[in-house]
């Protein structure tokens, strides 16, 4: 046979022989009753308990019947009181509305009757508990900071709940639970606290995904044997928040000042907030990701753009070697031509000459033909010299520029680290002393290019951290050399150093100390990259004193024999 279920908690407030005598019919329709006989007794029960409906006389020894609808709806809003009386008039049935009373009836009244008014209360008591809940749902959901989440959670349910105290934990990443707000503390201390929680009961209650309803004792709980409670705490609900099989956090509530224990009805409310608060924790979680997410992808363009810019500016700067390469070769082969001519005339001018080649350069220059040619070839040795150096560049950043798949072939890698530094004086212009020391030729299998980059992102690194230092002129040392089978490069800088606390993260992509205008956070990574392609090695040593010395390590060339 199935389990009758109770129809509901209802206090019977009364000393009149004709309404107690209601007790036991109502009894028999499955409603649980308690009596009270007066205004004092029924206080002290409804501190101890909690009903849906009182129905009350309005006629005391020891007090007023308006005042106690008054004193109820005080205690427990929403507790529903029909005034059920032999007496009374219109003006009292007033009074007793403006009280708090539900409904005004005049006894006697058939037992049926009287029912259909209490269901009646019901249902307008589960009406105010649902449009509470429904304002609940709106202030958690209006809430636009996920971070003021929790303290909203937590002040919204004490006052839906008539709690004295609450707290919300939520899961960290390591799934353990972390307080993340409790009224006991201020706001500032559950910002700061996150105190873990091990065990107890709200680590139980994880395990049996089963909200608990406490009263007293721990120990009334069988889940529970050993529970000892706590004194400040009379009654206690603590409601796991899951989201399907992923835990979302944990609900607690008490009660310590209110004397009323929670009872199965609070628990079906709390049931009710705990499903809003699970909806709006995984939103604001959502809601997080989001954030994040969108932030990753305007980094991502930022880079993008940025990589663009970095194509564009590799395409112009193929493109202006190309028409740099045709005119300095003219200029360097004329130069040469010049150079190569008067070289042979000089031997055949004399100081002495009478002839009008020579009385014209004399006349020209203010001194003697031979000195005046050789003052000649000397400046046109320094434009020759000049226009190799315009070709060095061009060529070096031809090959920094080359766009091709990049294939290793036997190189020099004194030629890399020279094209390299050239290129690094060209950017960082003067102010900085350039220091190498190179040992023998050491051929290494590899991309020109690729590592020209690396090396040329290092040297210019290296710069820019000994412009830092205001002791001494900054200086960078550009070193290779040979240990075994490995050709060892330096790049060692006098600068300020890299603080320990991220010195392990320089290689992480995207990870830069430098503002946006000056770097991207890419060049290390890269770097790293391209050695490692290289079957190389790329570390990093520091400190304050000695500076920073980066250390490419690369396999020497095979040896053909």
């Amino acid at each position: 046979m199935d389990e009758v279920l109770p129809a509901g908690r209802i206090l019977m407030v009364t000393g009149t022989e004709s309404l107690l005598n209601l007790t036991q019919p109502l009894s028999e329709r499955h409603y649980t009753v308690e009596t009270a006989s007066g205004v004092r007794e029924a206080l002290h029960r409804i501190s101890e308990k909690s009903f849906e409906v009182v129905v009350s006389d309005l006629q005391f020894e020891d007090g007023d019947g308006i005042k106690l609808i008054g004193h109820i709806k005080d205690l427990t809003p929403n507790t529903e009181v029909i005034v059920l009386t032999e007496t009374g008039s219109v003006q009292t049935a007033v009074e007793a509305i403006r009280a708090g009373a539900y409904d005004f009836i005049k006894a006697p009244l058939p037992v049926d009757a009287l029912c259909t008014v209490i269901q009646r209360a019901q249902e307008h008591r589960k009406l105010r508990v649902s449009s509470a809940l429904f304002q609940t749902s709106q202030a958690i959901f209006a809430t636009q900071e996920p971070e003021a989440l929790p303290q909203v959670v937590v002040e919204v349910a004490m006052k839906v709940m008539r709690s004295d105290d609450a707290s919300l934990m939520l899961p960290d990443e390591g799934n353990n639970l972390r307080i993340a707000y409790s009224h006991a503390l201020s706001p500032d201390q559950s910002a700061t606290s996150g105190t873990i929680v091990r065990g107890g009961v709200a680590s139980k209650i994880v395990q049996d995904r089963a909200p608990a309803l406490l009263s007293g004792r721990l120990n009334n709980d069988p889940r529970f044997p050993d529970g000892e409670g706590s004194n400040r705490v009379r009654s206690s609900i603590v409601y796991p928040l899951w989201s399907g099989k992923k835990l979302v956090g944990v609900l607690n509530l008490n009660r310590g000042a209110d004397t009323r224990p929670f009872h199965a009805g609070d628990l079906e409310t709390a049931g009710v907030l705990a499903a809003q608060a699970v909806l709006a924790l995984e939103n604001a979680r959502l809601v997080r990701e989001l954030r994040s997410r969108i932030t990753l992808l305007e980094e991502a363009q930022t880079r993008l753009i940025h990589s663009e810019r970095l194509a564009a500016i590799g395409q112009m700067a193929a493109g202006v070697v190309h028409e740099i390469n045709n005119p300095t070769s003219y200029l360097l082969a004329n130069l040469v031509h010049v150079r190569e001519g008067l070289e042979t005339i000089t031997p055949v001018l004399t100081d002495t000459a009478n002839t009008t080649v020579t009385n014209a350069i004399q006349d020209w220059s203010g001194t003697n033909p031979r000195a005046a040619v050789e003052d000649l070839i000397s400046a046109i040795v320094d434009a020759e010299d000049g226009a190799k150096r315009i070709r060095d560049i061009a060529n070096d950043l031809r090959v920094l520029s080359r766009t091709d798949p990049g294939e290793h072939s036997k190189i020099e890698i004194e030629e890399v680290l020279r094209s390299s530094l050239r290129l690094a004086r060209l950017s960082m212009g003067h102010g900085v002393e350039w220091r190498t020391e190179f040992a023998d030729q050491m051929p290494v299998l590899g991309n020109a290019r690729r590592l020209s980059q690396v090396f040329v992102n290092l040297l210019v690194n290296a710069a820019q951290a000994a412009r830092m230092t205001e002791s001494q002129e900054p200086w960078v040392l550009l070193s290779a050399r040979q240990e075994g089978n490995r050709a060892l490069i330096d790049v060692h800088n006098r600068g300020p150093g890299i603080p320990p606390d991220i010195r392990d993260r320089i290689f992480e992509p995207f990870f830069t100390t430098k503002s946006d205008e000056e770097g991207t956070g890419l060049g290390l990574a890269i770097s790293r990259d391209i050695v490692k392609r290289h079957q190389g090695d790329i570390r990093c040593a520091s400190c304050p004193v000695s500076g920073t010395t980066f250390t490419v390590e690369l396999p020497l060339a095979p040896m053909v024999g």
